[in-house]
């Protein structure tokens, strides 16, 4: 189930543009907001809205996927 569950979501992160992917990625390897704006070289506003689109982003294309998979 999991390797079926991480293609899926491999799938929906190269969906995401390469700054929204690294933040969302540095961000799940529980590196804090102001690591991943030091690592990505960016405000710390930029990573928290950078990290809000994407989930919003990744949100969408999980449950468009999940509509659209044969049960």
């Amino acid at each position: 189930m999991r390797k079926v569950v991480g293609e899926d979501l491999d799938r929906a992160l190269l969906t995401l543009s390469e700054d929204a992917r690294t933040v969302v990625l540095l961000d799940l390897e529980g590196l804090s907001e102001m690591e991943v704006a030091h690592v990505v070289g960016c405000a710390v506003g930029t990573v928290k809205s950078r990290r809000a689109r994407a989930r919003a982003a990744l949100r969408l294309e999980l449950m468009r996927y999940a509509r659209t998979e044969p049960r």
